[in-house]
């Protein structure tokens, strides 16, 4: 047999189950992550002040601004939150893979994975040859829209000085993401929090999915 349409090992609801429990595991990663940066920040800012204290009132401004841990309060949160939304789109568009390499055993016709509108590809081949209705409300189109966010930062960064105008109203839909003084992406944890549950959304919806359909 063609090896494209091999059986896959874990197969059915269970293998979304394990999706479920990697999914979770990367966010307990990301919210070890989140404690340290914070606490972190918290005890320089504690350690700061402390020292402040004991100068002249007339040095204490000067010298906190000048010691104030910029890289523990801006940078690493924003790198951090930048990396989780790469790492949790990519999670999720691997499962997705998986899933139709299911679709693809079961149903005899080959997936091809296209350059652009991955994720409306994917719902369309689960629908037609598996059956698998994922239905087109607002948690499919938040979706869309972080993995519009997960391309930019893969090829562009943070700065959307070369984004459209598109992109950047497109993103006001995502809470905790939004565009500083300076034309630079700034993410706030909510945004990733929301990303997480709407993938576990998506998880759950294509479990029972599969559930009702294949077993």
């Amino acid at each position: 047999m063609n090896n494209k349409f091999k059986e896959p090992v874990f197969g059915g609801s269970l293998e979304i189950g394990f999706s479920i429990g990697g999914l979770h595991e990367l966010r307990e990663y990301y919210s070890t992550m989140e404690r340290i940066i914070s606490e972190t920040s918290q005890w320089q800012l504690a350690s700061i002040n402390k020292k402040a204290t004991a100068l002249p009132p007339v040095q204490r401004e000067q010298f906190k601004e000048i010691n104030m841990p910029f890289r523990w309060i801006k940078s690493f949160p924003s790198e951090l939150r930048m990396s989780i939304i790469v790492s949790g789109i990519s999670f999720l568009e691997t499962q997705l893979r998986q899933i139709a390499c299911q679709v693809q055993y079961r149903s005899k016709e080959e997936f091809i994975k296209p350059r652009e509108r991955i994720l409306s590809t994917y719902k369309n081949y689960f629908k037609r040859f598996g059956t698998l209705d994922i239905p087109d409300d607002q948690n499919w189109k938040l979706l869309n829209v972080f993995y519009s966010i997960r391309n930019q930062l893969v090829h562009n960064g943070m700065n959307l000085d070369s984004a459209d105008q598109k992109f950047k109203d497109r993103i006001k839909q995502i809470s905790g993401v939004a565009l500083d003084g300076e034309n630079w992406l700034t993410i706030e944890k909510t945004a990733c929090d929301q990303m997480f549950e709407l993938i576990e959304k998506l998880f759950i919806h294509l479990e029972k999915e599969v559930v009702q359909k294949w077993e």
